[in-house]
């Protein structure tokens, strides 16, 4: 979702980035912040009960964030096509929605209005550069 303010550029064949090492590291990424989170939730609980299932949902949707993301950003170095780098971004975006299920949908509504206020400051800039 972080490249959605970056100005559309002509990409060169040596700067491109390879799919499948981005991939993986989306997925191991996801993974290492899933396991990290888990046991902050374990740390900040009033009753530090974990099961497996709360355990397994939230390493794999931390797994889907991570995965969307790296396919987000292969495609904004590949897309050839405005409507395919769009299709990615949405993608990446909807990839971010398991991480605001249950305890952590308090997140959402802030999360959602800095990223829009964000890209609202940064975008004009950088799509649009001022002449001086």
């Amino acid at each position: 979702m972080t490249d959605a303010a970056i100005s559309n550029q002509v990409v060169t064949d040596t700067t491109r980035r390879k799919i499948w090492p981005t991939l993986a590291l989306g997925l191991l990424g996801g993974l290492a912040l899933g396991v990290v989170a888990r046991f902050w939730m374990r740390l900040i609980a009033d009753d530090p009960a974990v099961t497996w299932n709360g355990t397994v949902f939230i390493v794999v949707g931390f797994m889907t964030f991570g995965m969307a993301q790296s396919i987000a950003a292969v495609a904004r170095q590949r897309a050839t096509r405005r409507w395919t780098l769009t299709t990615a971004r949405v993608f990446g975006g909807v990839g971010i929605l398991p991480l605001f299920v249950a305890a952590g949908g308090v997140m959402a509504p802030p999360s959602s209005l800095g990223a829009w206020q964000l890209l609202v400051r940064i975008g004009p800039e950088v799509h649009e550069p001022h002449a001086h």
